[in-house]
């Protein structure tokens, strides 16, 4: 069951409208721990009216399927989204539906976005990265006539993009054959590097198993295969032979 519930400012009436599936005791505190970390319209009401100056109550009780659809319902209703009115900042159900962003926010994402050229002057991952080398990086991998996102040189024609594309293909395909798909090729700084590292190590000698357990030599007429499995012709007889010294060393009682 979902659970629509209104919050009520007895000071100038403004509401907020919620649902939750859990407890309704859980969910309030939620909003208390909101009030002292959250940034929202109705994080900033708790933080400046105090959540005891609040009335929490509740509007009904319906299946989960029916909460997102219902809660939008008295949203509307109620007109908690006007700020006039009340404090939801979405028009309810899943998601920030019908969020939207104040004026400020808006110019400093403009601000923080004006300058940048596709993917490679900024990503939200790998952080900031110099143009040239991002550029150098593309153009290892596409081709040395790659030309990243953004305005297109004038002089140009679409028969030298083509051809540029169809040597960007052919040499990704030879570099394939060579286990270097990204053609890249290490600096002499960084070889120099690598073979510092490497020396002084041993590398171990793969172990060759040339005898068996009973210190026979593993050669091709001393191994014969059963059950899928190989085994040693030497160690067969030898244990044949001790098997018949036990069965002739056993004296029977008279």
């Amino acid at each position: 069951m979902t659970t629509i519930y209104k919050y009520t400012n007895r000071i100038n009436r403004k509401v907020y409208v919620g649902k939750t599936d859990r407890a309704l005791v859980t969910r309030h505190n939620e909003h208390k721990y909101t009030s002292k970390i959250g940034d929202t319209h109705w994080a900033n009401a708790l933080k400046k009216w105090g959540i005891e100056s609040f009335d929490l109550e509740t509007l009904c009780e319906v299946p989960t399927a029916d909460g997102a659809f219902v809660e939008m319902l008295f949203i509307e209703v109620l007109d908690s989204t006007n700020k006039k009115f009340g404090y939801k900042s979405t028009d309810g159900g899943e998601g920030l539906l019908g969020f939207k962003h104040s004026d400020e926010t808006k110019a400093g994402i403009k601000k923080s976005l004006t300058g940048r050229m596709g993917w490679f002057h900024y990503h939200p991952i790998y952080g900031k990265q110099d143009r040239a080398i991002t550029i150098k990086i593309l153009r290892t991998k596409y081709g040395p006539d790659y030309i990243p996102k953004g305005p297109k040189p004038p002089n140009r024609t679409p028969e030298q993009l083509f051809e540029s594309a169809q040597a960007g293909w052919v040499k990704r395909k030879q570099n394939a054959k060579t286990n270097n798909p990204d053609g890249r090729v290490h600096t002499p700084a960084s070889r120099l590097k690598m073979s510092q590292s490497h020396k002084g190590r041993k590398q171990k000698p793969r172990a060759l198993k040339l005898i068996c357990k009973r210190n026979h030599p593993q050669t091709p007429e001393n191994i014969y295969v059963y059950k899928n499995k190989k085994q040693c012709l030497l160690c067969r007889r030898e244990y044949k032979k001790e098997q018949r010294e036990k069965k002739s060393s056993i004296v029977c009682p008279t």
